[in-house]
C-alpha cells in the first residue's frame, strides 16, 4: 500500500460533498494524514465555514445540487476575494464544467470515481507550492 508520510501538516482543508459516505471517507483519510478537516454538505455551510476558518485548500464537487463547486469557487475567489487553492471533483462527462472551473481559478481537478491516494497527492502538491 502506498503511504504518504505525515509532514508537519496541521493545515485546514474544507471538503464540500453532499454524499455523506464520501464526505466521511475523505474526512477520515485526510485526518489520518495529519490534516485538520472541515466538512460541508451544502453551499451555505461551506461559505460560512470559509468565512470563519479561512481553509488552506477547498475540495468540492463541481456539479452538485446542494454544494455546486463552481458557484462556491466563484463566491470564494470573486465575492470573498480569497485565492484559496481549489480542487474540483467531476464526472468524466463534465469536461466543459471542468474547463470553466479551471478558467475561473480552480487549482486542479480529479475525475470521479477517483483513488483517494490521488487526491492526497494532489493536495500535498498544491499546498507545498
Amino acid at each position: 500500500m502506498f503511504f504518504l508520510p505525515n509532514q508537519h501538516v496541521a493545515m485546514m482543508i474544507l471538503i464540500c460533498q453532499e454524499e455523506e459516505v464520501m464526505l466521511t471517507a475523505l474526512e477520515f483519510r485526510l485526518n489520518k494524514q495529519g490534516f485538520d478537516v472541515g466538512t460541508a454538505n451544502n453551499k451555505k455551510s461551506a461559505i460560512s465555514f470559509i468565512e470563519k476558518n479561512n481553509p488552506a485548500l477547498i475540495v468540492a464537487d463541481i456539479l452538485s445540487e446542494k454544494v455546486d463547486g463552481m458557484d462556491l469557487l466563484l463566491h470564494t475567489h470573486h465575492t470573498l476575494g480569497k485565492k484559496t487553492p481549489f480542487i474540483v471533483l467531476a464526472e468524466l462527462e463534465e469536461d466543459e464544467s471542468v474547463f470553466k472551473a479551471l478558467q475561473a481559478g480552480a487549482s486542479d481537478f480529479i475525475s470521479k470515481p477517483f483513488n483517494p491516494v490521488e487526491l492526497l497527492i494532489r493536495i500535498r502538491r498544491i499546498l507545498e507550492k
